[in-house]
């Protein structure tokens, strides 16, 4: 097999370049992008309410077998 022929004109250079300096200047926007479309759905705002209730029926449920 042969290796590709690699042009090394200004235009190739400025494009390795710009997107190496794009993925610097913002390195958790995939992070935030994921995220923002996480919490804007539905099932998982019901998912952490269900899970923020677990601990408040075991003190519930704790508080009403323990005695006085």
């Amino acid at each position: 097999m042969s290796l590709p022929d690699v042009s090394s004109g200004p235009d190739v250079e400025r494009a390795g370049t710009g997107r190496a300096a794009a993925t610097r200047r913002r390195p958790f926007a995939l992070l935030g992008s994921e995220l923002g479309l996480l919490f804007r759905r539905r099932r998982t705002w019901a998912m952490l309410g269900a899970l923020a209730l677990v601990p408040i029926l075991i003190a519930i449920a704790v508080r009403a077998t323990t005695g006085p």
